[in-house]
């Protein structure tokens, strides 16, 4: 019996793609590092690494799916897009810097049956924390890592798993963040991970306005149940608004 599903690489790159921050050890002839993904499929991650590697590269990965759980494999850099990761420019993560590295687009190898399955399931989930989605202001503050400074996000849409958010200046692609959300007359606090950060069409500052995605890091479950049913209500909640309009 063959020991890799019959879907061709390409479509299982594309499909089931979830934005998602995890964990990843990148092994790499350049060296190894210690990073995170910005997105997941059955055939291929984007990851983000120091460096700014060579479309081919070939590179082993190991993924962590949750907790102490990861699985390993190998995959060759199909495209790249490069980030800055030097001294940051205010407010958000690093536009310009000394030294630059990128977002490099891995496709696997070899998938074994048994590593597709827990893939699939991690897949799974992760695009589960993203419904329900909804497009309202909340309250919405966060801190990049090791920065004192809390700063204001014009948020444009929420799920339970990750928010879509307008900030002041650049925010690099695997930046650490930490979140707070009022939902429903309740904070809630999650460490988070940007995944994507694209220069917004206006700004009203002195930096340039950029949308933001942010990748909520897994709470304990009575947490992630309870910041569910908020954007549940929350959801429901605008749909009757509307309907009122």
């Amino acid at each position: 019996m063959p020991n890799e599903s019959a879907l061709p690489a390409d479509e299982k790159r594309d499909l089931f793609r979830v934005p998602v921050a995890t964990r990843v050890q990148v092994n790499a002839a350049q060296g190894h590092w210690l990073g995170y993904s910005v997105d997941c499929s059955l055939g291929g991650l984007g990851v983000c690494v120091p460096v700014l590697v060579e479309i081919g590269t070939e590179m082993e990965v190991d993924i962590e799916l949750s907790g102490s759980t990861s699985v390993a494999l190998r995959g060759v850099v199909r495209h790249r897009r490069a980030i800055a990761i030097g001294p940051a420019d205010e407010p958000g993560s690093a536009a310009a810097g000394e030294d630059e590295g990128c977002v490099a687009g891995l496709q696997f190898l070899s998938v074994p049956r048994a590593v597709e399955r827990r893939l699939t399931e991690f897949i799974s989930h992760h695009q589960r924390r993203l419904m329900p989605r909804v497009s309202t202001p909340v309250p919405f503050e966060y801190r990049l890592e090791g920065d004192r400074r809390t700063w204001e996000g014009e948020v444009q849409e929420l799920s339970p798993g990750d928010a879509i958010f307008v900030g002041q200046g650049p925010h690099r692609p695997g930046a650490r963040l930490q979140v707070r959300v009022e939902v429903g007359h309740q904070d809630y606090g999650f460490d988070a991970c940007v995944v994507d950060s694209s220069t917004a069409e206006q700004s009203d500052s002195d930096y340039p306005a950029h949308t933001v995605r942010a990748s909520f890091d897994e709470h304990e479950e009575l947490t992630e149940e309870r910041f569910r049913q908020a954007v549940r209500d929350l959801a429901i909640e605008r749909v009757r608004s509307r309907r009122r309009d």
